[in-house]
């Protein structure tokens, strides 16, 4: 974790400016808690509070990070929150309390028999389909009652349109807020339902679209050599021409902040997440002392910095070529080297023994045959099944016959109704992974109340 620190101090020019914490926040000192509608919870110390917005003062480990929040996102705040456990051991010396960032110096993770019991979970598939809250949650709980010590993620999405692979350069923020609604079992859920919480790890093969958010939940992250982590580029453009352009900028200033702050969260500089998002945003990478150091302040440049992502204007425009070969630097994709150069990736592994031998654990850990992967296969099959039923549904719905007599037309409302009946148990049921739209079926909650409306109108009318 020291590169990270490292990198994340050297935020001289960022959007949130990190300074270490004062000596008493290693005390039992009281704490603000923000609670999110997401279910994401942030704890620190309000410095401001407006009718709109908070400014918080975020504690990450040693250190601190000034962030802004709207309070449309917040469902409630704590404060003055008090840790039983630090209380507890405030009176400990400080020789004596073990280091917040003990990551891999858990020996009390290790079983009786000494062996690490380690809880493996391939998320594959389409994110915000295949890779949802419902089959994550129910891995994370097989893996609680497995006793498991360690949880590797293997994020391996699909990055395709129409059957089409996509490319670096294409890009879908869209996804983030499906990558907000898993957040929580990982900030919030597995701190609070584990008694021994595992150590969590993520491992990149394609993180792309809001994929890429997850690997910024732990502080433990690794790639396959032919791993890649963006296509999420397309942030400042995502509202087009919609409505007033000061309504648009601060829809996109609300969503780059949640996202950096839940980067920031993770432990990792939240200029990153800028890169990955935001064009124009430049940025280069140096090396001090064998350490990596960002670099956003164009006047602060030498010569030996590595340019990471260019301002993406006039000349400096990706072209065609670049773009076809991934080589484009108007926003940033992270590949295993960069990751690891810039100390976001903590190794690179191409085998899960590979990564266990890196995490320190391969001779002394168990691999648990687990109920992941029949979790996920059997979530899949009842969301095709879903989406061939409301399919289905729709069309059976479009050729209920109207008209007739009096009785036949109370024979068609009831099958309507019943038939939107169906259609709204499965969007309520599946709706975080069944979207209408994506199969073809124009519909959503809304549209079967105003159907709903119209039948009993027609009903009125009929009396």
């Amino acid at each position: 974790m020291a590169i990270r620190t490292i990198l994340a101090s050297a935020a001289l020019a960022a959007t949130v400016a990190l300074a270490p914490l004062p000596a008493a926040a290693a005390t039992a000192e009281a704490t603000d808690k923000v609670i999110f509608h997401s279910g994401n919870i942030i704890e620190g110390k309000v410095l401001e509070e407006t009718a709109t917005e908070i400014k918080m003062l975020v504690v990450m480990g040693s250190m601190s990070a000034e962030m802004t929040y709207p309070k449309a996102d917040i469902l409630k705040i704590e404060r003055d929150v008090v840790d039983a456990t630090a209380v507890a051991s405030s009176d400990i010396p400080d020789a004596d309390v073990p280091a917040l960032d003990a990551r891999n110096e858990r020996d009390d993770e290790a079983d009786l028999d000494g062996s690490y019991r380690v809880y493996h979970i391939k998320l594959n598939g389409q994110f915000g389909r295949d890779i949802s809250e419902t089959p994550i949650r129910d891995s994370i709980e097989d893996a609680r009652d497995e006793g498991a010590t360690h949880i590797i993620i293997e994020l391996n999405n699909t990055w395709q349109r129409r059957g089409e692979d996509l490319n670096d350069n294409a890009a879908n923020f869209d996804e983030f807020s499906r990558a907000e609604a898993i957040t929580p079992i990982f900030t919030e859920e597995i701190r609070t339902e584990w008694s021994n919480p595992p150590e969590v790890v993520f491992w990149v093969r394609n993180a792309m679209g809001g994929s890429a958010f997850l690997p910024f939940l732990s502080p433990n992250m690794y790639f396959h050599s032919e791993g890649r982590m963006g296509g999420v580029g397309n942030l400042a453009g995502m509202f087009g021409n919609m409505g007033d352009e000061v309504v648009r900028d601060k829809q996109e200033s609300l969503r780059a902040g949640r996202a950096r702050g839940l980067a920031i969260h993770g432990g990792y500089d939240g200029r990153i997440i800028t890169a990955m998002t935001e064009v124009p945003y430049e940025l280069w990478l140096r090396f001090e002392r064998g350490q990596p150091v960002l670099i956003d302040n164009p006047d602060d440049v030498l010569p030996s910095d590595i340019l990471l992502t260019d301002d993406g204007e006039d000349e400096n425009a990706d072209t065609v070529v670049e773009l076809v070969r991934d080589e484009g630097n108007d926003v940033l994709t992270l590949r295993a080297d960069t990751a690891f150069q810039m100390g976001i990736s903590d190794g690179t592994a191409d085998t899960l023994d590979d990564l266990l031998f890196d995490l320190g654990i391969l001779q002394d850990s168990v691999v648990i045959e687990g109920r992941a992967e029949r979790i996920n296969d059997r979530w899949r099959t009842t969301i095709d099944r879903s989406e061939r039923e409301l399919r289905s549904l729709f069309q059976d719905y479009t050729e209920v016959p109207g008209g007739g007599d009096r009785r036949e037309r109370a024979r068609s409302r009831g099958q309507r109704s019943r038939l939107l009946d169906q259609m709204e148990r499965i969007l309520l049921r599946f709706g975080e992974a069944v979207i209408p739209g994506r199969i073809g079926v124009p519909i959503n909650i809304t549209w079967i109340e105003d159907q709903r409306n119209v039948i009993k109108a027609e009903a009125i009318a009929d009396r």
